[in-house]
């Protein structure tokens, strides 16, 4: 089975599970619903901010009412959202919405060593010496997302850290396959390398947790996962910032 089905942690979901609560609306050359938009009538990140990252240029940051219309419900649940998000610093979720990690240590089993799926990407993953996931226990890695030449796009890697919990990195290959991000501009809450960025943290009534970071560098969009409590200012963000910093270092 594949793993996209139980965890939605590639292409499509890596850019779009934002834009369901906090974040990015993610079209690709393929159509989707932000695909049919008009785009021309939006200057891209790079024009905007004058920006020489690559990627800068399929980033589209345009206002909420100019993004297409879901159900009326999912749009009302967006906008509450993002208002809580501003204003607690947090989302009311359930209890669904933050088994993300669960879902995925249930099915370790499709997870294999860093090194076995490498070849077979269209990109080399990023490197995680010298942050803060450098000393932690790297439980597996999956091969994801599209084809480009026969290699697939996107990669997702759970890691464990003693006084973090369970992480996953999933890593997408973001010019390869065309793709583009239309974002909301409520919903960007942090910046990283200078391009707009998505900090998450969802809370159901039970306790759960479930931080999320979407970011964007050179050539490719990541988004971590983590089922430790990371708020704005703490040291865990501030160390996953500058992990997106890191990232921005040119590695095709």
């Amino acid at each position: 089975m594949d793993i996209r089905l139980l965890i939605g942690i590639t292409t499509l979901i890596l850019l779009a599970l934002p834009g369901l609560l906090f974040g990015a609306d993610a079209s690709s050359s393929s159509g989707t619903q932000a695909a049919r938009m008009n785009l021309s009538q939006f200057p891209t990140v790079a024009e905007q901010v004058n920006s020489n990252a690559p990627i800068a240029r399929r980033l589209y940051v345009v206002p909420d009412d100019s993004i297409p219309a879901r159900t009326p419900e999912i749009e009302a649940r967006i906008r509450a959202s993002s208002t809580q998000m501003r204003s607690s610093g947090y989302i009311d979720a359930e209890t669904y919405e933050v088994e993300v990690i669960d879902l995925a240590l249930e099915n370790l089993e499709m997870f294999s060593a860093l090194g076995n799926v490498t070849s077979g990407l269209s990109f080399v993953p990023v490197s995680i010496d010298g942050s803060f996931l450098d000393s932690a226990v790297a439980l597996g890695s999956i091969a994801e997302g599209g084809f480009v030449n026969d290699k697939r796009t996107a990669v997702s890697r759970i890691f464990h850290l003693s006084d973090l919990g369970y992480i996953i990195l999933s890593e997408t290959d973001f010019m390869s396959q065309e793709s583009r991000a239309v974002i909301r501009e409520s919903h960007v809450n942090i910046s990283v390398n200078g391009l707009p960025a998505t900090h998450v943290l969802l809370k159901t009534l039970d306790g759960d947790v479930q931080s999320e970071f979407t970011w964007y560098s050179n050539d490719r969009a990541f988004h971590l996962i983590t089922d430790y409590e990371i708020s704005k200012g703490s040291l865990e963000f501030r160390d996953i910032l500058e992990f997106g910093r890191l990232t921005a270092k040119e590695l095709r």
